[in-house]
């Protein structure tokens, strides 16, 4: 058998040649990477590689070059943030945290960086010290008469009151400028007040629709003040005004927001007309559903189905046959993209596009062959996936048993006793929550030990 790469043509070889070949060259890449110390390029290439354990033991070591780099360099915070993002990855939850908080209180201490310390508490999941932080942000911004940002920071603090307060101080800003109407009436929306937003919508729409002649935005602006009747008519000068520049959908769609259906299914039956004389049948078909065609509408599905089927295009064949309502010609339209994806070594869209064509014998049979695939490779995660798919419940639960023993061998206990909790064996899951409990109490993490031994308890 050639290997791939091998011969003057490449494309022939096996998907699992190429799987193989990727999966070595992921090896290969991130034990480059570790030698060179770039961690988390390693950890990418051993994700890849399916390596979840050296994955979060390179997370790890790049966490702690972050963190060096942190406490050489006092004067960028960001190295923490970078530590901590990588402890996270790595499983160390509980050091990604205090980084977090430490670097909350470093942001104090540097110019009131209060918006980077509430940020910082919130990811570390201190809402109460996030929201302190916030109400001092909105404080500094009050001083330098931002109120948009303090508003915004006072809302983050959970303080609606003092927050409609500065979105209405805002407003009037706005107000002043009937540049800036758009503004002032949303700052007034925010603010709660509704009459004074309705009232500067008024006093928009009118500009726009007697000075501007804009009046498609004029409408809209009636619509926010309230006043439908003033909208409808603006609507309809907006539709006239398309119209009489031959733009038919805008014309079309204005005219229903006018609630004048009859004239908008007028627009939709010409420009589907004229979709269908250029053979753009799919264009041509919604265009009579607006019409209210319905008949002619499915008619015209069905040419567009023909069309893509003539291309090679099953699955817009297939959609168009749904939509069309002929469910026969849809599973037909199904099974060639299936055969197709078959012939190009597309064998997972090739079992969706067989479910979809009815034919679940086929799906399962090629769900199936993928699983035994990925079990032989030793590859259990995707195993596990597609004897699910195939719906082979014992073959699923002897994969979540190898992939666990796999996880307790790594001593990663969580993901085991998870595996062990999907392949139905109870005792062997409490027995890898002990196993956690065990290691957190060993490393320290009391507080995690004691949250775990409460749901054992409790379960």
């Amino acid at each position: 058998m050639k290997k791939f790469g091998e011969g003057e043509n490449p494309q022939e070889n096996t998907v699992e040649e190429k799987e193989g070949v990727i999966k070595t060259k992921a090896d290969q890449l991130a034990e480059e990477f570790e030698a060179d110390k770039n961690y988390s390029a390693a950890a990418e290439a051993y994700k890849k590689a399916d390596d979840t354990v050296k994955a979060q033991e390179m997370w790890k070591k790049q966490a702690e070059l972050w963190l060096e780099l942190a406490l050489e360099d006092k004067d960028t915070l960001n190295y923490y943030s970078e530590a901590a993002q990588a402890y996270e990855e790595a499983g160390a939850t509980v050091m990604a945290k205090e980084i977090r908080e430490k670097q909350a209180e470093l942001w104090i201490n540097h110019n009131n960086c209060y918006s980077e310390a509430a940020r910082n508490y919130e990811k570390a999941g201190d809402t109460v010290k996030a929201q302190e932080m916030w109400r001092k942000e909105a404080e500094l911004r009050v001083t330098n008469n931002y109120y948009t940002g303090a508003a915004e920071a006072y809302e983050k603090a959970g303080d609606t009151v003092k927050a409609q307060e500065m979105w209405r101080k805002q407003a009037e800003v706005w107000e002043a400028d009937r540049d800036y109407y758009v503004e002032a009436a949303r700052n007034y929306e925010k603010a709660g007040d509704t009459v004074k937003a309705q009232k500067v919508w008024e006093e928009l729409a009118d500009l726009l629709e007697v000075n501007d002649y804009h009046y498609s935005a004029a409408a809209r602006a009636y619509e926010k003040a309230g006043d439908i009747a003033k909208a409808k008519d603006t609507w309809i000068k907006a539709a006239k005004e398309f119209e009489t520049d031959k733009n038919y959908t805008e014309a079309a769609e204005a005219y229903e927001k006018a609630d004048d259906t009859a004239k908008a299914q007028e627009i939709w039956a010409k420009l589907a007309k004229e979709f269908e004389a250029d053979k753009t049948y799919s264009a041509a078909a919604r265009a009579y559903e607006k019409a209210g065609d319905i008949a002619k509408a499915k008619d015209t599905w069905i040419k567009a189905a023909k069309e893509f089927e003539a291309r090679g295009a099953y699955l817009y064949a297939a959609e168009a046959c749904v939509k069309a309502g002929d469910t026969a010609k849809a599973q037909g339209a199904w099974r060639k993209l299936a055969e197709a994806c078959v012939k190009a070594d597309d064998t997972p869209n090739a079992a969706e596009a067989y479910e979809k064509a009815g034919d679940t014998v086929k799906a399962q049979e090629i769900w199936v062959k993928l699983a035994k695939k990925f079990e032989a490779e030793g590859n259990y995660l995707y195993a596990v996936r597609n004897y699910e798919k195939a719906g082979d419940t014992a073959k699923t639960q002897e994969m979540w048993r190898k992939l666990a023993e796999e996880f307790e061998t790594d001593k990663n206990y969580t993901e085991a006793a998870e595996a062990y909790e999907k392949a139905g064996d109870t005792a062997k899951t409490q027995e890898m929550w002990v196993k956690l409990v065990e290691a957190y109490e060993k490393d320290g993490y009391i507080a995690m030990a004691k949250k775990i031994r409460r749901k054992l308890v409790e379960a």
